[in-house]
């Protein structure tokens, strides 16, 4: 009997039935920073926004039309992708209100005026931990198999979500496995290669 994903694979905002767990809205490069070779915020927003254009142009290719199963994955890649950007959107705005409420505050002028910005400022710095909060909740799992490793599986995946596959006799949990121990490995070998190279071994 296939696998219901009943947990997310996916961004938890946007959790849809059926399709393959294995298929990835946000490709292992955006997840992983020893992909990505930049782990700061701003290009992970930034490499996400440009997943979604790729993916908008991938569902108006023509020659992605008589592949139903092609189609019907390209669409929920999208849909969670589209979410993710829409949250980086409003926090984007919310940083630039937050900007010029502090430029309002600063400079000498009506008092009236920057004690509602002073209010407001409250307010938009409240809603924008909120907003950081949820991002960062739907780009990683809160429970993955261990919290200090960089893996796909990890960044990705909570271990309860890799439990319930292994009971339902998915093949998907073994590839999901494997790639953190091979990433665990490949990791552990580096760091000895490195130590030798340093002399500290």
């Amino acid at each position: 009997m296939p696998c219901l994903p009943c947990l997310p694979c996916l961004p938890a905002g946007r959790r849809q039935a059926g399709g393959n767990p294995a298929d990835e809205a946000i490709s292992p490069i955006l997840r992983d920073p020893r992909l990505r070779g930049d782990d700061s915020e701003a290009s992970m927003y930034a490499d996400i926004k440009e997943k979604l254009k790729q993916l908008a142009a991938d569902l108006n290719e023509p020659a992605n039309f008589s592949d139903v199963q092609k189609m019907a994955r390209l669409n929920k890649e999208y849909s969670d992708t589209k979410y993710l950007v829409d949250l980086i959107v409003k926090l984007e705005k919310l940083s630039a209100d937050i900007a010029g409420n502090k430029e309002i505050i600063k400079k000498e002028g009506d008092a009236e005026l920057k004690a509602l910005a002073e209010e407001e400022l409250l307010s938009l710095q409240q809603r924008q931990v909120e907003l950081t909060n949820h991002l960062e909740e739907e780009l990683h799992p809160k429970n993955p198999l261990d919290k200090n490793c960089a893996c796909l599986t990890c960044q990705t995946y909570p271990r309860q979500y890799i439990c319930h596959l292994l009971r339902a006799n998915e093949i998907t949990p073994l590839k999901l496995l494997t790639f953190h121990n091979l990433y665990y490995f490949n990791t552990f070998v580096e760091k000895i290669r490195e130590k030798i190279k340093n002399g500290k071994l």
